[in-house]
């Protein structure tokens, strides 16, 4: 029996094992959507499926659609923009996962490979996942030079998946309408983490988005009647004792006429008047809508506006910090994603000896330097130390240069050497950014500090 051929990496070097080969082409493209639309839209993917309590985590496909119909809402679907657009403006790298040269190429190739792509917007529409629950993109592959490279990441609908009982991800088509295992290697599953490891998915914000924006649109129904009724004064006829059926059915149209119309005629002993509302009409209404509102944004950004509570300064620190906490758990869940799947699976075709790159969004808040330069000074009167030129680079960025000294006339006193308020008017007046706001660095940036 001939020796099996021995297979070569990128590097050239023998490759332990060998993964799976990955399947190129789509297979769920998008074409395949509209086939399916008559039964994943409104109505359940089939009538003998098995219904699936949405209270148990389980939304059924239908649901989704509701979930769609919530983000029409003119408060929603600003926040949700708000939300997502925080988390993917910030920015990624792709960090070696070992020290040796192979991890370090491993992930230049990867991030090589990922800028080629709109990554941005795939991470945009992965991010939606936190909307619905769950977002699943489909990993399109090809050869070239460096080995096994990604031509595409195509985010899915994600009501065309499901899972079994497993926790395998499942694909709905016409022929297997409960769904088809998916091969190996091929989706990019992103999923809120449930209450514990029987779900395979928390439930999307929609979910608690949903009533609040039911209860506004009842609300405003209720608000227009109110207002058709008691927002213009009603128009009141006044007849004598003794008039007849039909003078008081007369007096009636008159009446009518006269809260429809511009003007209307009377007969000279009619008398019609306006009642006023002593009391404004509408304001319950309006608290109420306005409630609806604080609940979707506390929902969706975990806070309300700083509309609802006012501009002080310690709420919007809060504010900021409740941001912050927001946009890293986005990002982290964005990020393990993509390293579970893509960097792992084009790590171990084309770099098996290396360590897994790990994918990153610099999600951190930037270090505040006015307040660091605060303290440098304070550190350095009261202790006697100073920064090194080193460290000032490092920290504050910038070009330095020696500070020129002034000449001394013939007879002066070299006035007092003090190094401290000269640290301190440096660092403050000139190195926390323009109006005071702190850099931002990149985690990359920060590392080299040290």
């Amino acid at each position: 029996m001939a020796d099996l051929p021995i297979l070569l990496n990128a590097q050239g070097l023998p490759m332990q094992r060998t993964p799976a080969r990955p399947r190129m082409g789509e297979i769920a493209p998008s074409k395949m959507e509209g086939l399916l639309a008559p039964y994943i839209g409104e109505l359940p993917l089939h009538p003998t499926s098995p219904a699936r309590d949405a209270t148990t985590g389980y939304v059924q496909a239908h649901e989704l659609q509701v979930y769609r119909q919530t983000l029409r809402d003119e408060r929603c679907a600003p926040a949700l923009e708000q939300r997502l657009n925080a988390a993917v403006s910030v920015p990624w790298e792709v960090e070696p996962g070992g020290e040796s040269a192979i991890d370090k190429a491993a992930a230049e190739d990867l991030e090589k490979r990922l800028r080629k792509l709109k990554f941005r917007r795939i991470c945009r529409q992965l991010l939606n996942g936190v909307w619905y629950g769950w977002a699943v993109a489909e990993a399109t592959w090809m050869r070239d030079d460096g080995g096994i490279g990604l031509k595409n990441l195509k985010v899915r609908s994600p009501d065309r998946f499901w899972w079994n009982e497993d926790g395998q991800l499942l694909l709905r088509t016409l022929k297997m309408p409960d769904g088809e295992l998916v091969p190996d290697r091929k989706f990019v599953v992103l999923a809120r983490a449930g209450e514990h490891d029987d779900l395979p998915f928390a439930p999307g914000l929609a979910r608690w988005c949903y009533w609040p924006v039911w209860m506004k649109r009842h609300g405003f129904q209720f608000w227009a009647v109110a207002l058709e009724r008691f927002g213009t004064p009603a128009v009141v006829g006044k007849y004598h004792p003794s008039a007849t059926k039909k003078e008081q059915e007369r007096l009636l149209e008159l009446v009518q006429a006269a809260a429809t119309g511009t003007g209307v005629a009377v007969p000279e002993d009619v008398m019609l008047e306006l009642l006023e509302q002593k009391a404004r009409t509408g304001d319950s209404f309006e608290a109420f809508l306005k409630y609806c509102d604080q609940l979707i944004t506390t929902v969706l950004l975990g806070q309300s506006s700083t509309t609802d509570q006012g501009p002080w300064r310690g709420t919007a620190e809060v504010q900021q910090d409740v941001r912050d906490e927001t946009v890293a758990a986005d990002a982290q869940l964005l990020d393990e994603a993509l390293n579970d799947t893509i960097a792992r699976w084009l790590t171990e075709w084309n770099f098996p000896n290396a360590m897994t790159p790990i994918i990153r969004h610099d999600a951190e808040p930037p270090e505040d330097l006015d307040a660091r330069a605060k303290r440098e000074a304070i550190i350095s009167a009261t202790t006697g130390l100073r920064p090194t030129e080193q460290h000032v680079r490092d920290v504050y960025g910038g070009e330095w240069e020696e500070k020129p000294q002034p000449e001394m006339q013939p007879g002066q006193e070299a006035p007092e050497n003090d190094d401290e308020s000269a640290l301190a008017g440096i660092l403050i007046e000139h190195f926390t950014g323009p109006a005071g706001h702190p850099k931002r660095r990149t985690r990359r940036a920060r590392r080299s500090m040290h």
